[in-house]
């Protein structure tokens, strides 16, 4: 008999502390883009900033002044991105940040059925979803982007649930 997936989801359920527990040092991390960046997975991350070092954090058009900004956590954290908001521009400037288009994704490496990606693999992926639907369905929002490539090919995808992200049709969801 197969496990509901009610049961299954209920079982994945933990603090965002417990999640990113996982983030090892050497890892290359991945943070979805913009307004679906998972802001509570990434607080908890740079609480582990005395504990990990060279750990890679991919990241683009960054919406919040993030811990791993600062100077004294460069250990642990090194920042790249392939667009340079607001928040980017000066660690940019300072040197402290490792800017390339490619880095993360771009046009030319975009999904397309049939094709294989070039999309940068990471050994953990943090993102953001909706609560699941009543088929376990949970969607990626607004920031879609890359998302479905991204979970299917992260060695460890970390969720963080957002009750009012928006759902989007299309091939926009993971179970």
């Amino acid at each position: 008999m197969s496990t509901d997936w009610r049961e299954r989801y209920r079982d994945k359920l933990c603090t965002a502390r417990e999640a990113v527990a996982r983030v090892e040092s050497g890892q290359r991390v991945l943070t979805s883009v913009a307004t679906t960046e998972p802001r509570y997975l990434i607080a908890a991350l740079c609480e582990r900033w005395r504990e990990l070092r060279n750990v890679d954090v991919f990241c683009s058009n960054t919406m919040q002044p993030y811990p791993w900004f600062e100077p004294e956590r460069g250990d642990a954290f090194r920042l790249h991105a392939n667009y340079l908001s607001g928040h980017l521009r000066p660690l940019y400037k300072e040197r402290r940040l490792d800017y390339d288009i490619t880095t993360v994704y771009s046009p030319a490496k975009w999904r397309e059925p049939g094709r294989e990606s070039g999309l940068l693999e990471a050994d953990v992926l943090l993102l953001m979803v909706s609560p699941p639907d009543a088929d376990g369905y949970c969607s990626f929002g607004e920031q879609l982007w890359y998302s479905p490539t991204w979970v299917e090919r992260a060695k460890c995808v970390i969720a963080e649930v957002n009750p009012l992200l928006i759902r989007t049709g299309g091939d926009n969801r993971v179970h």
